[in-house]
């Protein structure tokens, strides 16, 4: 950025001095005396020198950072697109190829916090295969995980291969980090929480990151993190509406059987009552009706009650 300034401050004052070599030609053809014109010449100048060097240095800088004023619109844009994606999967989706597109990265990968099992899990990724997804994956207690804490931003490892916390981690995460071919990781940052973590590869012939994409990347990482959160919310409320929908029609079905069983029953109550019921025992007809109340309910009764004594008797005489 410095040595931009620089170029674009150079080219602004040789632009000012080709205006005042332009003006005091145009002076000295004024019937006027020689120094004359030229303090008019140098004045003009002074008076545009601190518009006209903001402008120049202005469009010059435009100029050069055409490419990184595109990529920091497009970062923006994409820092607003993640505000409004509800469903989970579309979202990771998004985020790790449209982040991937405009870095020009060929790997780059996207964890998880997988909350029951306190593991950063693999969600999605460009350039990891089936066997790493299954095989990465970094603790919440982790020598990494503390260090993004810590620091509450990205951590671009060509500059931190000497520091010391990197010399401290495992040498299994140092392992996974190398095999994920790893030259930035954005936490994903929620309040105090690390949601997620963006793990982005080498750019095209290597070239560094800066620190304006750096910062840029972080506030999508961040943003991204509210909707990682706001989209795992909606598709659990959506899955339990599914619950509640399938419960409630199990309840139907359980509700509509009690009720052909009622239905059933009383028929029967009904028949029992009219003595239109009748009963077959072997080869006798038994009618339900009331000269069977009469007769054969009482006596069936009279059998039960004694059964039951008997029984309470034996119980007595067995204690």
């Amino acid at each position: 950025m410095k040595r931009q300034t620089l170029i674009a401050d150079t080219l602004a004052i040789l632009l000012l001095l080709s205006l005042f070599l332009i003006l005091d030609l145009i002076f000295t053809q004024l019937p006027i005396n020689q120094t004359i014109s030229h303090l008019f010449a140098v004045l003009v100048v002074l008076l545009l020198l601190n518009p006209l060097l903001k402008i120049i240095a202005v469009f010059i800088l435009r100029l050069i950072n055409k490419k990184q004023l595109f990529l920091q619109l497009q970062l923006n844009q994409l820092q607003e697109e993640v505000k409004y994606i509800t469903h989970l999967l579309r979202l990771q989706r998004v985020l790790i190829r449209r982040v991937a597109e405009l870095m020009r990265v060929q790997v780059a990968s996207l964890f998880l916090l997988d909350e029951a099992n306190a593991l950063y899990e693999l969600s999605d990724g460009l350039g990891v295969t089936q066997k790493d997804k299954r095989k990465i994956q970094f603790k919440a207690s982790g020598g990494l995980l503390v260090w993004l804490r810590m620091e509450k931003k990205a951590l671009y490892l060509p500059k931190l291969q000497r520091h010391e916390r990197f010399q401290y981690l495992g040498k299994e995460e140092k392992e996974k980090i190398s095999r994920l071919q790893s030259d930035l990781i954005i936490p994903m940052i929620f309040g105090d929480n690390v949601v997620g973590l963006l793990f982005l590869g080498h750019k095209p012939n290597k070239a560094s990151y800066t620190t304006e994409e750096i910062q840029l990347l972080q506030e999508v990482a961040n943003h991204a993190a509210q909707a990682i959160i706001n989209a795992t919310a909606h598709r659990d409320l959506t899955s339990m509406d599914r619950e509640i929908i399938r419960y409630q029609n199990r309840i139907r079905t359980l509700e509509a059987k009690i009720s052909e069983y009622q239905k059933s029953y009383q028929t029967l109550m009904d028949y029992i009552k009219t003595g239109i019921f009748v009963m077959k025992a072997g080869e006798q007809i038994v009618d339900l009706n009331q000269s069977f109340r009469e007769s054969f309910l009482p006596d069936l009764n009279k059998r039960f009650e004694e059964f039951v004594f008997k029984k309470i008797n034996e119980r007595q005489n067995s204690q």
